[in-house]
């Protein structure tokens, strides 16, 4: 059945099974597929341990990507960083950064 759902959503998407479990690829077209199959073993009432031993992930991807409020959460935390830490974007912008440091 698990297998099935995994098979069935890289058949739905026109995506293989080699791509859908390489680590190496991920593709924006990849990830929503990945996603997707993830939503779909969750509604089969599979727990997010067992959905990331099917899909070969890492269980905190998992739960990033089966929770919206963590995603948002994640967002917001980066976007603070950079705020109160902006990148300097100019050469001379780095420098005076890195002088700063010292």
């Amino acid at each position: 059945m698990t297998e099935s759902i995994v098979l069935q959503v890289c058949r739905e998407f026109g995506v293989s099974p080699d791509d859908f479990f390489d680590p190496k690829k991920r593709d924006r077209n990849l990830v929503r597929v990945r996603v997707y199959a993830i939503a779909r073993l969750a509604a089969a009432g599979f727990n997010m341990r067992a959905i990331s031993r099917l899909i070969r992930r890492n269980y905190s991807t998992v739960r990033y990507w089966s929770r919206p409020a963590l995603r948002e959460y994640s967002k917001q935390k980066s976007r603070q960083y950079w705020v109160v830490n902006p990148k300097p974007t100019t050469r001379a912008g780095r420098m005076a950064a890195q002088e700063a440091r010292i």
